[in-house]
């Protein structure tokens, strides 16, 4: 019996020292992305002004659709979460700001828990520092433009698939889904990550025979779940085409 105690005692300490690092790693992101943050950088440019335009267009209508005209035409989820804070918090260049740099917080201990269920702990330590200090994530963290949310809705999307495909657990591939069909409505860089996603998907297929049939049944739930999530996006792409290759 002491041994198991032993195993156990050692696991807790581990998970605990883990936990300890994410919170220190998640407070230090959150301190480079929130102080003086409508100084640095300082002024807003015009998407971040657009950003906070079409979130008070948001409030007045109720609803904008799934897709904006704004900076030559973007997915318009993000508008609603700074709508959302816009309710919640003072109206100001402050709360605008602080939207993406909450997004941009949260994408450490995500990234953190991605990593560390592919590559191990310590890759995922040393990851998570070189993202909680990296000076493009910070920056963009900082300007109220909405590409920073695309990052946290990739690692979360992973993190869940990841797990999925490591447990062969099909309660995974549907949150997976739902998250991946989200992030179509956070930046137009996500057909990119569609992308590689896809990619990868196609190599696993061809590759592991072993579980091909579990791959194929569980890629078409997720595929399936997250085209559901994304109709509105995809109606707008279907009947409005030029609006989005413009």
């Amino acid at each position: 019996n002491t041994l198991p105690m032993m195993r156990n005692e050692s696991r807790q300490r581990t998970l605990a020292i883990e936990l300890a690092f994410v919170v220190a790693a998640t407070v230090v992101a959150a301190l480079l992305r929130l102080l003086r943050l409508t100084d640095i950088p300082p002024g807003l440019q015009g998407d971040e002004s657009w950003m906070g335009l079409e979130a008070q267009r948001i409030l007045a209508t109720g609803q904008i659709g799934a897709w904006s005209p704004t900076g030559w035409g973007q997915p318009a989820g993000t508008f609603y979460w700074v709508a959302f804070l816009f309710k919640l918090l003072p109206n100001d260049n402050f709360t605008l700001r602080a939207s993406m740099a909450l997004l941009g917080t949260l994408t450490v201990p995500a990234f953190y828990y991605f990593a560390s269920s592919l590559y191990g702990r310590r890759v995922a330590v040393i990851a998570t520092i070189f993202l909680a200090f990296s000076y493009w994530h910070i920056h963009y963290s900082r300007t109220a433009f909405s590409l920073v949310a695309l990052p946290l809705f990739e690692c979360l999307t992973l993190l869940v698939l990841a797990k999925g495909l490591k447990t062969f657990r099909t309660a995974y591939i549907l949150p997976a889904g739902i998250l991946f069909g989200l992030g179509a409505y956070t930046y137009r860089g996500f057909a990119y990550f569609a992308l590689v996603l896809l990619a990868v998907g196609l190599w696993m297929l061809l590759w592991e025979r072993q579980r091909r049939g579990w791959l194929a049944t569980r890629g078409a739930l997720f595929v399936g779940t997250s085209l559901l999530v994304a109709v509105p996006i995809l109606i707008f792409f279907v009947t409005r085409p030029n609006d989005v290759l413009g």
